[in-house]
Formats: C-alpha cells, sequence, structure tokens
C-alpha cells in the first residue's frame, strides 16, 4: 500500500510540474511581450473548425484589439505561409485573413500549450500568467471566451 501511495505522489508531482511549464506567456512565448490581456489561437489551416472561427475571431479583433493582443499558432510544419495559402484556398478564410501576429510551423509551442490534442484551442493570458484554456470550437466556449475578455477588460479599468 505504501508503495502505492508513493507512486500516485510521483504522477502528482510530475504532472503539477508539467502544469506550471504552460503558467506564464513568457515561458510559451519568450520574445512576446505580455499585454494585460492576450489570446493565443492554436489553430490550423487543415482543421475545418479553425477555419470556420476565423470570423468569430476577427469580430473578437474588431471589438476588442486595441485592448487585447492576439496571436495565432499553426502547426503546419516546414510550410510557408503562401503554401498554406495555396493548399486552404477552397472559398474559405485561411490565415493570411489574419490581421494579428502569426507563427507558423509552431508544433514545440503547440505541444507545450496542448490541453489535449485538438484544434482549435483558445488560451488566455492575463498580466502575462495562464488564466483559462477553451478546447474545441462550440457556441459554449465562444460566448466564455467573449465573456472572459470582457470581464477582464473591465477589472483591468478598476
Amino acid at each position: 500500500m505504501r508503495n502505492f501511495k508513493v507512486i500516485y505522489f510521483i504522477i502528482g508531482l510530475i504532472v503539477s510540474i508539467s502544469c506550471t511549464q504552460r503558467k506564464y506567456l513568457s515561458d510559451v512565448l519568450p520574445s512576446v511581450v505580455a499585454k494585460e490581456i492576450t489570446i493565443v489561437f492554436i489553430s490550423s489551416d487543415f482543421c475545418g473548425y479553425c477555419l470556420l472561427d476565423i470570423p468569430f475571431n476577427l469580430e473578437l479583433f474588431k471589438k476588442y484589439g486595441d485592448r487585447v493582443d492576439f496571436i495565432s499558432l499553426y502547426d503546419n510544419v516546414d510550410l510557408s505561409a503562401d503554401e498554406v495559402e495555396k493548399r486552404t484556398n477552397n472559398g474559405l478564410m485561411s490565415s493570411k485573413d489574419i490581421p494579428w501576429t502569426k507563427y507558423y510551423s509552431a508544433q514545440s509551442t503547440i505541444d507545450i500549450l496542448w490541453r489535449k490534442k485538438l484544434f482549435p484551442q483558445v488560451h488566455v493570458y492575463v498580466n502575462g500568467k495562464h488564466h483559462k484554456a477553451f478546447v474545441g470550437a462550440t457556441k459554449r466556449n465562444k460566448q466564455e471566451l467573449e465573456s472572459t475578455i470582457k470581464k477582464n477588460i473591465l477589472e483591468q479599468q478598476n
């Protein structure tokens, strides 16, 4: 029985260490200077849900872009932005339509952030610290994301 307690303790320690690795934006993207609120989208131009989310993300940018920093990470390993556009332009919007900072071939950074290996994901950082993650392109996640942004903007103003 004692061996099981030791094993559970070690597993818990490993899990807590791995979770703290994504606690701060500077741990994930050292070149990015964290603003008060930073939204990190994890996307793929080969993911239909990610492409369908672009208009919603653009609306968020139009509403909050002056107060919130937006960043997109793409897994397109070894593809240039032009190659991504050639492969994905089937009448849908693509990453070239996004006006904020984009990082292509960012799989190593994405591996640090993954909650589940699913696209799309959105990670919210407040004052550089990880605040919340949303996995999947659900209506509820979109509503909660916008609510989280609004709430944190109000808190920053007070």
